[in-house]
């Protein structure tokens, strides 16, 4: 019977004689005779049946080499005691030494086959009568038993928050849901809207929620507008959801001088000209 495999074995084939005895084109033909005897019916026969051979010129087309490197591989195979070649075919010698693992491993192959299959089917009389166990559907991320959305925030508004963080590759975890909320309800305390909270992040594409009162500050603050180092109020970035780090003074002074270097560093060269 045709096998899908055939092992090859590494040190003999790395350091074996038939690294020194063969040339690299007749050891590859070599290796093509064992795959060709793994594919015949009979283990370790290269033949079409029992008590017929297969000519040596369809056995060289069908390994795509020239009879006469066949002729070479098949007479040193012969000297060497590797094979036997007679009316039934070309007969690999200790065939069954060196390829007996397929075998040991197919009724273990063959139980496994049987064990999925028998595992699959229906048995006559069992579950009857029973009725199948209610599977707990999978929980909401954010209104779920422990997280509960206050009375004050509008459940269409937290969707479209959770929505915009979902497209963004980055849904708050339940311990972050938790957060967001008890910041929520900070600003509720401080005055502002939670509802126009989220719909601002959600115009904005931010991660988080932010007072309305500093976001409009910011936002009409004219000094942010013209020069954004002069101004000390921030925006959320709308990637990240983080404000902004505060205006250092320090950077700015070396900035500034940086500027004043370069512009006598130009009126220098031009004087030059």
């Amino acid at each position: 019977m045709a096998r899908k495999w055939i092992k090859l074995w590494v040190a003999e084939s790395l350091r074996g004689t038939i690294r020194f005895d063969f040339t690299p084109a007749e050891r590859g033909v070599w290796y093509d005779l064992l795959a060709l005897a793994g594919d015949c019916r009979q283990d370790g026969l290269i033949a079409p049946g029992s008590d017929e051979a297969y000519p040596l010129r369809w056995i060289a087309g069908t390994l795509n080499i020239s009879p006469s490197l066949l002729q070479r591989t098949l007479e040193k195979c012969k000297t060497y005691t590797r094979i036997e070649v007679n009316g039934h075919g070309i007969l690999i010698l200790n065939w069954n030494r060196y390829q007996s693992e397929y075998e040991r491993q197919k009724p273990f192959r063959a139980k496994k086959v049987t064990s999925k299959v028998t595992q699959k089917l229906p048995v006559e009389g069992e579950g009857e009568g029973e009725e199948e166990e209610d599977k707990p559907l999978p929980l909401k991320r954010g209104i779920d038993a422990e997280i509960k959305l206050p009375d004050w925030l509008n459940k269409e508004t937290w969707d479209a928050f959770l929505e915009m963080r979902k497209k963004q590759k980055s849904p708050p975890t339940d311990h972050a849901i938790r957060l967001l909320i008890k910041e929520l309800e900070k600003l509720k305390l401080a005055g502002d809207d939670p509802n126009e909270v989220l719909n601002r992040s959600v115009m904005n594409s931010w991660k988080g929620v932010f007072p309305l009162n500093k976001v409009r500050e910011a936002q009409g603050n004219e000094k942010y507008q013209g020069n954004p180092r002069k101004s000390q109020g921030r925006l959320p970035d709308r990637h990240t959801g983080y404000t902004e780090p505060p205006y250092d003074p320090r950077l700015a002074a070396f900035a500034e001088a940086d500027r004043r270097a370069s512009e006598v560093a130009e009126r220098e060269s031009g004087s030059h000209l």
